[in-house]
This record gives C-alpha cells, sequence and structure tokens, in this order.
C-alpha cells in the first residue's frame, strides 16, 4: 500500500495553505483563488450548481475537508440545523470557527478515520479533497462518507476529471515545478525564496474508478460547463489554439472521456435519491 500523504498535505496547509501572508493572503488564496476577472463568471455558476444540488435538504451537514469554509460552504451550512466541520488541518478549523462561530461542531480527524457514527448525517459536501488523499485511501474515504449518511441523503463530492483536454495546462505546469525542483538538487520546492511553495500531495483516479461506488450507492456524474472552462483558459496565457478545440471535446457521459476538467460526483444513499437540476 502506498504511504499515507497525510502529513504533507496537513503540514502544506497548517504552515502555508491557510497562513497569512505580508500581502494579506493566505497560500491557499495565492496558489488556487486568484484568477483574472473571468474566473468571476465561473466562480458564480459552480457556486449556484453546487447550492441547487442541495435545494431543500435540511437537518445534519457534514463538510468533509472544510478548510476555511469559502463563501459557497457558509451558504449552504445555513440551511442546516446541525453542521459538521471536519478536517485534518488545526489552522483550518480555526478558520472556519471564525467564520461559524458556535453553530457548528470542529472535528479535528481525517475522513478516512472518521469517528462519527453510521447514518448521522443528511447530507455531505466534500470539494476538492479527496484527491488530496493517498492513492490507496482514496476509496476508503468514500466509503466513510457513504457509511455515515443516513438512507436518503445526499454527497456531493467535487473531484478531477484527468481525461480531460483542460488538465493538460495545469499537468504541464506541475510537471514544470518536478522538473525545476530536481533541477535545483531537491525532490520538492523549499522555502528557501519568498515564493517558494512547500511539498503538496495530489493523485486523481480516472473516472472509471468511480463505478466501484455504485453498489453502495445511486450516483450521478456531473460535468463542468466547458463554456465556463474554456473562458477560464481564454483569460490566461493560453493559446487560442488550444482553449478552442478544447472547448469542444465531447460532454461527459457515462463511461465516456471528456467533459470538463473538474467534475462533481453526486452520490445518494441507495434509498429515495431525490433528483438534482444543476442550476
Amino acid at each position: 500500500m502506498d504511504e499515507d500523504p497525510s502529513e504533507i498535505v496537513r503540514s502544506f496547509f497548517d504552515n502555508y495553505g491557510w497562513i497569512e501572508g505580508p500581502e494579506g493572503l493566505s497560500g491557499e488564496e495565492k496558489q488556487f483563488r486568484r484568477f483574472r476577472p473571468a474566473y468571476r463568471a465561473y466562480t458564480r455558476g459552480c457556486a449556484e450548481r453546487t447550492l441547487a444540488c442541495f435545494r431543500s435538504r435540511t437537518g445534519t451537514s457534514l463538510f468533509a475537508g472544510c478548510g476555511d469554509m469559502p463563501e459557497t460552504h457558509v451558504r449552504l451550512a445555513r440551511q442546516f440545523s446541525k453542521i459538521y466541520c471536519m478536517d485534518i488541518s488545526r489552522v483550518a478549523l480555526e478558520r472556519a470557527r471564525e467564520r461559524l462561530g458556535g453553530s457548528a461542531a470542529y472535528l479535528l480527524e481525517s475522513i478516512t478515520e472518521t469517528k462519527l457514527e453510521d447514518n448521522s448525517v443528511d447530507a455531505v459536501y466534500c470539494a476538492h479533497v479527496i484527491y488530496h488523499i493517498g492513492r490507496a485511501l482514496q476509496e476508503r474515504a468514500v466509503q466513510q462518507l457513504i457509511r455515515v449518511t443516513r438512507p436518503g441523503g445526499r454527497i456531493v463530492v467535487i473531484y478531477a476529471n484527468p481525461g480531460s483536454p483542460f488538465t493538460f495546462p495545469g499537468a504541464m505546469m506541475r510537471w514544470a515545478k518536478r522538473l525545476r525542483s530536481r533541477n535545483a538538487g531537491a525532490l520538492t520546492p523549499t522555502w528557501a525564496t519568498a515564493d517558494a511553495v512547500p511539498e503538496h500531495y495530489y493523485h486523481v483516479n480516472p473516472l472509471r474508478w468511480w463505478r466501484r461506488f455504485e453498489g453502495n450507492c445511486r450516483m450521478r456524474l456531473i460535468a463542468m460547463n466547458a463554456r465556463f472552462a474554456a473562458a477560464l483558459l481564454r483569460a490566461h496565457p493560453v493559446p487560442r489554439e488550444w482553449s478552442e478545440p478544447a472547448s469542444r471535446w465531447p460532454p461527459l457521459s457515462s463511461g465516456a472521456r471528456g467533459g470538463s476538467g473538474t467534475s462533481e460526483m453526486l452520490f445518494g444513499t441507495t434509498r429515495a435519491l431525490a433528483p438534482c437540476h444543476p442550476a
């Protein structure tokens, strides 16, 4: 079995991801949330669609890998009477508490080892978290989310589609960073300069990997709107020759490659899965 990279991930967020620098931005904001104006329409569309997936859901919610509870998380939390915020990062939970105060319970634990009881929550939101869990542990993490969700509940997981052409620029950037680090005599970036980024972990399984959960729940995969993703590419220094053909890539369907770089895995437990109509 692969080593558990949770300490790498925890260290990244406790010492960099949720720590504000001199410019007032956290490492997470600098690396993953600072984009050009074209990104605004993209984030608005994704936020509204995510909220629509939980429309009419009430009761107990779990934010698995809650991070600093960004605005979409906070908006979603308001519709539930009981809220769990779970993360392996102590600093993340401190930031989450600053936003939600005493309205939530804060769990410093891993999804893979959660002590939540079976059938204890009505809804789970897990955004951009599973692919930061070790490759050999991702299945256990998803099974845990299914285990703690009541029959008829709703689980939304935001993951990535490695078969999409929209992932190519990001993959090339990660490859270039690794190559630069090796040329500098280190396997990972160091803290030697102000712009250095500490080691992180990221592994994406192919979309067919998700079929293994079909026996435990009813599952629906929703592809991100390719028009928004294409607009993002054109807003960055990516050649038109790449972004325009990528935007015409076939939309994701069951068993097919394609769609945009990020996908939402919409789960429901085996009974009474309500339909979701994304905005």
